[in-house]
C-alpha cells in the first residue's frame, strides 16, 4: 500500500540494547504528522519536522531516566511534535532509503515549550521483536 502519504520504510539494525547504536545525540531526525498546531486544531495537511536527536543524558535530566528503548528530539524554534502526533514515524535518510528509528510516544502538555518529545526506539531489541512478530517481517 503505498500514495501520497504512505511508503514503506525499513527497519534499523538491531542494536541489543546499546543505547547510541544507529542514532545517536546529534543525528537528525525527521518526523511527520497531523497532530495540533499552533491555531490549537489538528493539522488538515501532513506536516515534517527535522530536529536532532538528544544525547540520553541530557533527554534523563528533563525527564528522569528514560532507559534504551526511548530517545528524546530536541524542540526547534518552538516547533516540535504535538497532540495527535503519537505514533507518528522518525526517520532518516530519503526516497526509498528511509529507515525508521521510532515512533512518537509522549511530550509536554504544552506544545513547543522546549521540553524534547519522548519516542519508542525501533532498534530496541524488545521493540523489533515485537514487531517482526506482529509484521511477520
Amino acid at each position: 500500500m503505498q500514495g501520497l502519504h504512505v511508503a514503506p520504510v525499513a527497519l534499523p539494525p538491531n542494536c541489543n540494547n546499546d543505547v547510541c547504536c544507529n542514532i545517536c545525540g546529534g543525528t537528525t531526525i525527521v518526523v511527520t504528522g497531523w497532530g495540533v498546531t499552533e491555531t490549537g486544531s489538528t493539522s488538515q495537511t501532513l506536516r515534517q519536522l527535522t530536529a536532532p536527536v538528544m544525547s540520553l543524558a541530557e533527554c534523563d535530566r528533563i525527564w528522569g531516566r528514560m532507559g534504551p528503548s526511548f530517545f528524546c528530539k530536541a524542540t526547534i524554534n518552538g516547533r516540535d511534535t504535538c497532540g495527535g502526533d503519537s505514533g507518528s514515524p522518525l526517520v532518516t535518510g530519503t526516497g526509498s532509503g528511509r529507515i525508521q528509528h521510532g515512533v512518537v510516544s509522549f511530550g509536554s502538555t504544552v506544545c513547543g515549550d522546549g521540553a524534547p518529545s519522548v519516542n519508542i526506539r525501533i532498534e530496541h531489541s524488545i521493540i523489533r521483536d515485537w514487531i517482526r512478530q506482529l509484521s511477520g517481517v
